[in-house]
């Protein structure tokens, strides 16, 4: 990675890319405001306490 000229970039663009277009979390923030941030909040919690904690 580090002989490379796009090494650096390489690793961290896969993970990005998928996130986005595979998590629907990424999607849900575009319909309901734009930024993201303020509508994350408000759809993850419904999501994240299902499979992420056992509340």
């Amino acid at each position: 990675w580090t002989s490379d000229p796009s090494g650096g970039a390489s690793p961290p663009s896969p993970p990005a890319r998928p996130c986005p277009a595979r998590s629907p979390r990424c999607t849900n923030p575009r319909r309901s405001s734009g930024p993201g941030p303020p509508s994350r909040p408000r759809r993850t919690p419904r999501r994240a306490p299902g499979p992420c904690a056992p509340r």
